[in-house]
């Protein structure tokens, strides 16, 4: 995308997807450089409230969060 003379540069998006379900926070999609999910438990939210819904059930067992 090319921009003209004098317009402002693109701003970065910021897309997170998260559902509350089962007493538990679902993270569908973290695509920002400082993780939303590192901020969640730096703010106090225990780590197996937070399930990694971008991994597969397989996967989500060794990351330290919830699996389901």
């Amino acid at each position: 995308m090319k921009r003209k003379h004098g317009e402002s540069k693109p701003q970065p998006v910021l897309l997170i997807t998260s559902t509350g379900c089962n007493d538990k926070i679902w993270i569908h999609y973290d695509g920002i450089e400082d993780s939303v999910t590192e901020d969640l438990v730096a703010a106090g939210v225990p780590k197996e409230k937070i399930v990694l819904g971008f991994y597969p059930p397989d996967v989500r067992v060794h990351t330290g969060y919830a699996v389901v």
